[in-house]
């Protein structure tokens, strides 16, 4: 119902055409109506305020980032508190932090616990700033973080004891997840890091490291095909573009591996 009712306080409808109230029996929908409606205007966590001169309920720029990127209010008050610690102190030397804050806090992968001890006491001092926090999003932090460096996918899987296909899930699941969590920062004008997350969804997508962006972005090219690309001299799609000779293309795409 909180979702129902952030739906009609942002379109100015009737409670009856939010698509949230479909799925509620109608007999329940008057019961529990003001109290979505009151905890959505609680002031530690504002989704909606007041508008006097007008007298109507409008959203608050939270209540904006919920609808656009569909995380449910009740999810919206921990995701809010990580993005703004990230904004405060974020850690940049390695792409750890990123990956953490792109691992949604319910992803279902289960650690290795161990490995994860042993990880952790060979870690780089920057890498370790936020693994206090360790748990499950810590280890999936650290397999997503291999995944963008490019490190075989057999390698990941020995390493950290996890099959191939959930390394591959995490992938996907984190790329939507960090997209969420653009859209949840637009609509908050947290511009800063709205930027940072935009570009990193689009590594976590690919799976690449950011040099490999710009050719990934050409349709059906992946990322082993943009890795041999890359180490070919070929570093943009502007340079593929302006081949003379489509048979250079051609060879560079028949070689084997180029490791990584």
């Amino acid at each position: 119902m909180k979702r129902a009712m952030l739906e009609v306080v942002a379109t100015g409808g009737d409670i009856k055409n939010a698509p949230s109230y479909r799925l509620c029996p109608p007999q329940i929908v008057a019961a529990t109506t003001v109290a979505a409606l009151q905890w959505l205007g609680r002031e530690d966590h504002a989704f909606v305020t007041w508008d006097r001169y007008h007298q109507v309920y409008r959203p608050s720029p939270l209540g904006c980032a919920a609808l656009v990127s569909g995380f449910p209010p009740e999810r919206c008050m921990a995701i809010h508190a990580d993005l703004q610690r990230a904004r405060e102190c974020i850690v940049l030397p390695s792409d750890l932090h990123l990956t953490f804050l792109c691992v949604s806090p319910t992803d279902d992968l289960i650690p290795d616990w161990r490995r994860l001890l042993q990880l952790r006491s060979s870690g780089k001092p920057e890498e370790m700033t936020d693994s206090e926090r360790v748990g499950r999003r810590f280890w999936a932090a650290l397999i997503l973080r291999d995944v963008l460096a490019e490190v075989d996918l057999q390698e990941i899987s020995r390493k950290f004891g996890a099959a191939q296909g959930a390394i591959q899930g995490l992938q996907e699941r984190s790329s939507r997840f960090a997209s969420m969590l653009a859209a949840f920062c637009e609509r908050l004008q947290w511009q800063d890091l709205e930027m940072l997350v935009s570009k990193f969804q689009a590594r976590v997508l690919q799976g690449v490291r950011p040099e490999l962006l710009a050719l990934t972005e050409i349709p059906f090219v992946r990322n082993y095909t943009a890795r041999k690309l890359y180490s070919a001299g070929l570093r943009s799609p502007d340079s593929i573009a302006a081949l003379e000779d489509e048979t250079l293309l051609i060879e560079i795409l028949a070689r084997g591996s180029t490791g990584r």
